[in-house]
C-alpha cells in the first residue's frame, strides 16, 4: 500500500515550501521517524520525517523546487503485511519454559522498637491545695515559745 508524504505547513503563514535536500533515494528502506527530507519555509529549514515503515517508491519533487503546502513530495510503499509477518517471526510463538524455583523467604530481622513518643502534654492549671494544718500540739508549742 502506498503512503503519500506531502509538503507540510510549518507555519501559519506558509503557503509553499522549497525542497532543500532529500535524505533518502528511491528504493531506500525507511522506518517511522526517519528524516527523509529538508524543506524551507518562509521562516526556517525543517526536517520532514516518515510516519510509516516501508520502502521509498518515488520522489515527486526535485531538490530546489518549490511546491504548495499539501502537495505530494514522495511516496512510500508501506509494509503493513510484511511488518506483521516480521513481527510474528521475530517474536517466538512458544518459548521453552524454564522452571524457576523461588528463593526461600528470608526472615526479616525484627524492627527495632521505636521509642514511644511522649503524649502531647496538655497544660493543666495546678490545683490549689491548702497548706497542711499543723497538729494541735505543734500549735501550742509555737505559742509557748513566743511567751517565753
Amino acid at each position: 500500500m502506498a503512503y503519500s508524504i506531502v509538503m507540510p505547513q510549518l507555519s501559519d503563514s506558509m503557503e509553499e515550501g522549497k525542497l532543500i535536500s532529500w535524505k533518502v533515494k528511491e528504493g531506500d528502506r525507511v522506518h517511522r521517524g526517519d528524516v527523509i527530507a529538508e524543506v524551507e519555509s518562509d521562516k526556517a529549514i525543517m526536517e520532514v520525517q516518515s510516519f510509516k515503515n516501508g520502502t521509498v517508491k518515488s520522489l515527486k519533487v526535485h531538490e530546489g523546487e518549490s511546491v504548495p503546502v499539501g502537495a505530494v513530495i514522495a511516496e512510500i510503499e508501506t509494509e503493513d503485511n510484511t511488518e506483521r509477518e516480521e513481527t510474528k517471526q521475530s517474536t517466538p510463538q512458544s518459548e521453552p519454559k524454564t522452571e524457576v524455583t523461588p528463593e526461600p523467604k528470608k526472615e526479616k530481622p525484627p524492627k527495632p522498637k521505636q521509642e514511644q513518643k511522649p503524649e502531647a502534654k496538655t497544660e493543666t492549671k495546678p490545683q490549689h491545695t491548702p497548706p497542711p494544718q499543723p497538729q494541735k500540739s505543734e500549735k501550742i508549742a509555737s505559742h509557748t515559745s513566743l511567751i517565753d
